[in-house]
Order: C-alpha cells, then structure tokens, then sequence
C-alpha cells in the first residue's frame, strides 16, 4: 500500500475478446522457450538428433533414436503451449476485467488471476513484448502478462521508473 495508506486508484481497464487467450498463450511460450535454459535443451536435442540422423545414415545405428529426438523436439513445445492454453482459457474468458493503478510506491491489479496492491520492490523489470507487458517479479522467476492497453501513454514509462526507483 501506499505510505500514507491510501489505495492506489485504478486508472486504465481492459475487457478481453475472444482471441485474447491464444495471443496470451503465445506471448507466454515465446517467453518460456526464450529462456536460457531452454534454448540449452532445445539446443542438445536438436544436436542429439543430428548426430541420431547422422549415425542411422552411416548404417551405424537405427532410426529409433532420430524419431525419440525428434518427437521430443517437437511435442515438448507443443505440450507447453496446450497446459498454457488450457490453464488460461479456464481463468480467463472472454470479457474478462483487467484493471491497473499506478501509484507513488504500488501498483494495483484487478484481474481473474489477482486483486492486489504490489510494491514496486516486488518486480525486477516491466517490459514490452507484443501486444503485453511482462512484469518480472524479484525474487522468483514468476512472471505477470498485462494487456498494454492496460499502459497507455506514459503508463509504462511511470511505472517502470517506479520499479527502478524501488531497487536503487
């Protein structure tokens, strides 16, 4: 909460449309594969799978490894997308309220996911990517998706000076 106990007054809403919760999902995997250790995994299966491809057309050995690596190199992925898909259509249905307040020392969320007021101290980053803004949190590797039409204008802007302010 505020310093002076006052709620941090809700400025912007957002009411999410059919399609909200595929382009959610796609933000969230493009995030998750992005990472560096999954960039590493990814990286050793292909490599795994080429050297399978490699051996099985030496004659060396069969085509059994090629399909194992290769089918984990495809349904890792798309397992990820269809649990993040699946939790998300659940909680968040069309015409979904989203609602964010920016205050001296706080944010304020209204969502399916959370009503809270968060100090900036709590997030590490708040950035952009597509049509969201991912908020990181400090202490652990969660991260917040928001709608950017939640942060019109000088939103992000106010908010991100917020967040680096709190961790000087």
């Amino acid at each position: 909460m505020e310093s002076n106990s006052a709620p941090v007054a809700i400025e912007h809403e957002y009411f999410t449309g059919p399609e909200f919760v595929g382009r959610l999902t796609r933000a969230a995997l493009r995030l998750l594969l992005g990472r560096p250790i999954s960039i590493v995994i990814l990286s050793l299966v292909a490599l795994a799978l080429v050297i399978s491809i490699a051996a099985a057309a030496t004659g060396a050995d069969s085509l059994i490894p090629v399909f194992f690596f290769a089918f984990i190199l495809v349904l890792w992925p798309l397992t990820l997308f269809v649990t993040i898909r699946r939790r998300f259509a659940r909680a968040i249905p069309p015409g979904t309220r989203f609602a964010l307040g920016i205050g001296e020392t706080s944010i304020a969320l209204q969502g399916p996911l959370a009503n809270s007021e968060v100090r900036y101290s709590a997030y590490k980053s708040a950035r952009r990517q597509g049509e969201f803004v991912v908020l990181r949190m400090r202490q652990s590797s969660n991260y917040s998706f928001l709608p950017a039409q939640l942060l019109p204008g000088d939103t992000l802007d106010r908010l991100s000076a917020g967040i680096t302010r709190a961790n000087l």
